[in-house]
């Protein structure tokens, strides 16, 4: 089904740490390049963006404590979703 596509890259992304503060890391292997997008608790892009290589700094020192969603997809179109806890 559709839910098999949206989750195609999660075995292949890590995100540490998880909760986090500062600065996450999302990590990948082979994949390429990625955009990404992260979605507050109410669904709304607080950030996006692209990243080319194995691991790509986010920094959050802004975001609230709470909890996040991050949604990666590749250049053909296979999405990740990550949920990442902040704690302050």
């Amino acid at each position: 089904g559709i839910t098999a596509i949206e989750d195609a890259l999660n075995d292949q992304i890590y995100l540490y740490p998880n909760p986090a503060k500062d600065k996450v890391y999302l990590k990948t292997q082979n994949l390429g390049k990625l955009t990404y997008q992260v979605y507050d608790g109410l669904g709304k892009i607080i950030a996006e963006g692209e990243f080319n290589g194995e691991t790509y700094e986010l920094d959050t020192q802004k975001y609230a404590g709470g909890l996040y969603m991050i949604r990666l997809m590749d250049s053909n179109g296979n999405m990740g979703n990550k949920k990442l806890i902040i704690t302050r």
